[in-house]
C-alpha cells in the first residue's frame, strides 16, 4: 500500500502541476513574454527533455511541484523587451491569474471525465464497502477503514449498503460481529453502533458528537404530538422527567424506564428553556417486513418483506389510508385493526402519489404475533458511509453533471476555508498522505476525484492575496495601477518577505494540525 500511496501521490501532484504551471506558460507565450524554463519538479534538475520555442523542458529532483521561470520577474528588469517586468500590467495580471485558471479546468475536466469512464454516485444505491470512516466514531475504534467490505453482521449476509444500513440502524446499542474483506483478507471486526437519531412524538430527535441532542425533523407538524406540545424544529431537549439528556442512549434508556405513560421534557428554545408534558403515541409498527412511521402513516422501509404476504405489492411511501373499511390515523389504529381481522385478508386502502392503490394482505397467526410497534425507535450508527454504487453517464451528461458537481464543490471549499471552520477542515501533507492511502484502497474513481478537489482547492488558495501566492502577484499589480507606479525594489523585496514568512507561518500550524489530529485519532480513515 505504501508503494501504491507514493504512485498515486507522484502521479496526482504531476498531473496537478503541469496544468497549473502551464495555464502560466500558455499566457506567457501568447502575450509574448518569454518562458525560460517549465519545470517538473522542485531541487536539483535531474535532465532537460528538450527545448522548444526557447524554453528548457526540464524534471527536477523532488517531483512534488514544479515552476515556470519566465525572463526578466526580477523587479529591477523593467528593461527586457521581452520579460516579465516589462510587459503591459493586463498581460501580467493575465500571466499570473491563468494557472489558477488552468487548475480550475483541470478540476473540470476530471469531473467531467469520471462520469464518462467510472460515473457518478447514485443517489439512492449503496455497496457494502466502506468509502470513508468518521473519527471518534465505534467504527474508527473497532479498526474499520475505507476499503473494507462487509461480508456479514452477526452472520447476516450482506449484499448492499442499505442492508448494512439496516441492521446498524436498528441495532443501536447491541455490539455486532462484522465480517470484513481487507484486500483478500477476511477479519472479524465487534462494534456497537451508538444511537445517534431517535423518533419520538413524531419527532426525529438527533444526537451527534460535541452538539446538543436537537430536533432535526417534525415528521407531521399537523398531527404530531411534538407538533401540539408547541416543539419547533431546531429546539433541544435537556432532561425527560428530571434526567439530564447528553446522549442517544442516555435518551433511550431514560424512555424505556418512563414507558407509554406521561413524561414532563424540559425543552431549550433558543434562549428560553421551558417544561412540557406529553403522552407517547406510537411511533413505528413493524409488520411481514415492512415498517411503518407514525403519525405520517408512511411505509418507510421493508426488511426482508414475505411475499406470501402480499406486502411487497407495496410501495416505499405509501401512506395508510384504512385497513378493512377502518380509517387509519396513527399507529394504535392499525395495530387494533391488524389485531380485530384475526387470520382473515386485510384489505389494505393507502395513497400512492395522486391515486389510491388497494392491496389484499393474507397475514398468518405468526405473522400477527410477530407484529411489533413502540412509542421511539432508535436508530444506530457506526461512523462510516458506505461507498456508492457509479453509474455511468453519456459525454454530455458528463460534461452538466460535472460542471455542476464542480460548482458545488467550490462552495465546499469556500465553506471550509471561513474563520470558524478553517481549522477542523484544513489538511496539510501531511493529511493529503493519509488521506491518498484511503483512496488508493478505494480505487481510480476515488483518487481522480482527490485530484479534482486538489486542483480546485490549488487554485482557490492560489488567489489568496497572500504575497508569493498568484493572488498576491496580482494584489501588487492592482496596487501599481492604483498608484500609477511600480514598487521599488526594496518594497518588493519586504513585501516578498513578509509573504514567505506569512507562508512559513501557516505551513508549520498546518503541519502541527496534520499531527495533531492523526495523534488524537481525529483523522477520517
Amino acid at each position: 500500500m505504501v508503494l501504491e500511496t507514493t504512485v498515486a501521490l507522484v502521479i496526482v501532484f504531476s498531473v496537478l502541476v503541469v496544468f497549473h504551471e502551464f495555464g502560466h506558460f500558455a499566457a506567457a507565450r501568447a502575450t509574448g513574454i518569454a518562458v525560460e524554463v517549465f519545470a517538473l519538479g522542485f531541487g536539483p534538475k535531474l535532465v532537460r527533455l528538450f527545448r522548444s520555442g526557447g524554453t528548457d523542458f526540464e524534471i527536477h529532483l523532488v517531483p512534488f511541484g514544479g515552476f515556470v521561470k519566465l525572463r526578466g520577474m526580477e523587479p529591477d528588469e523593467t528593461e527586457m523587451p521581452d520579460g516579465f517586468q516589462a510587459a503591459a500590467r493586463w498581460k501580467r495580471a493575465l500571466t499570473i491569474f491563468a494557472g489558477p485558471l488552468g487548475s480550475f479546468l483541470l478540476a473540470v475536466l476530471i469531473s467531467v471525465t469520471v462520469g464518462v469512464f467510472w460515473g457518478f454516485p447514485h443517489d439512492w444505491k449503496q455497496l457494502n464497502r466502506i468509502a470513508q470512516v468518521f473519527p471518534q466514531t465505534p467504527a474508527y475504534s473497532a479498526g474499520l477503514r475505507a476499503g473494507d467490505r462487509i461480508l456479514s453482521i452477526d452472520g447476516e449476509v450482506v449484499a448492499d449498503g442499505d442492508a448494512v444500513k439496516d441492521i446498524v440502524n436498528r441495532s443501536a446499542g447491541k455490539r455486532l460481529t462484522i465480517l470484513i474483506d481487507r484486500q483478500g483478507s477476511r477479519m472479524q471486526i465487534e462494534a456497537a453502533p451508538e444511537v445517534s437519531q431517535v423518533g419520538f412524538l413524531g419527532t426525529s430527535w438527533m444526537f451527534e458528537a460535541g452538539k446538543p441532542p436537537a430536533v432535526a425533523a417534525i415528521e407531521s407538524p399537523k398531527g404530531s404530538v411534538a407538533a401540539s406540545a408547541g416543539i419547533r424544529k431546531g429546539d433541544r431537549i435537556l432532561s425527560v422527567n428530571g434526567m439530564k439528556i447528553e446522549t442517544g442512549k442516555g435518551f433511550v434508556d431514560e424512555l424505556n424506564s418512563v414507558g407509554t405513560g406521561p413524561c414532563k421534557l424540559v425543552i431549550e428554545s433558543g434562549d428560553n428553556t421551558r417544561e412540557t408534558l406529553v403522552t407517547p403515541r406510537i411511533q413505528y409498527v413493524r409488520l411481514a417486513g415492512a415498517m411503518f412511521f407514525f403519525p405520517g402513516r408512511m411505509l418507510e422501509g421493508f426488511r426482508h418483506p414475505d411475499s406470501s404476504t402480499g406486502i411487497d405489492k407495496m410501495r416505499m411511501g405509501d401512506v395508510l389510508t384504512s385497513i378493512n373499511g377502518v380509517r387509519i390515523r396513527s399507529g394504535e389504529d392499525m395495530v387494533s385493526a391488524v389485531q380485530d381481522a384475526g387470520q382473515g385478508p386485510l384489505e389494505v386502502l393507502a395513497q400512492r402519489g395522486e391515486r389510491v392503490v388497494r392491496t389484499t394482505l393474507r397475514l398468518s397467526q405468526s405473522d400477527i404475533a410477530s407484529m411489533e410497534s413502540s412509542f421511539y425507535y432508535g436508530a444506530g450508527v457506526l461512523g462510516f458511509i458506505p461507498e456508492p454504487l457509479l453509474v455511468r453517464a453519456g459525454f454530455l451528461d458528463s460534461v452538466i453533471q460535472g460542471l455542476h458537481r464542480s460548482w458545488i464543490s467550490i462552495r465546499i471549499i469556500i465553506a471550509a476555508l471561513s474563520p470558524d471552520r478553517i481549522g477542523e477542515n484544513v489538511g496539510g501533507p501531511v493529511m493529503i498522505v493519509k488521506h491518498t492511502r484511503s483512496v488508493v484502497a478505494l480505487g481510480p474513481y476515488y483518487v481522480a476525484q482527490m485530484a479534482g478537489m486538489l486542483s480546485l482547492s490549488l487554485a482557490i488558495i492560489n488567489l489568496f492575496p497572500i504575497p508569493v501566492l498568484d493572488g498576491g502577484h496580482l494584489l501588487m499589480i492592482l496596487v501599481e495601477a492604483i498608484r500609477r507606479k511600480r514598487l521599488t525594489q526594496v518594497q518588493m523585496q519586504a513585501v516578498m518577505m513578509t509573504g514567505l514568512v506569512i507562508i512559513g507561518i501557516l505551513f508549520v500550524m498546518i503541519m502541527w494540525s496534520d499531527l495533531f489530529k492523526i495523534s488524537q485519532g481525529l483523522a477520517p480513515r
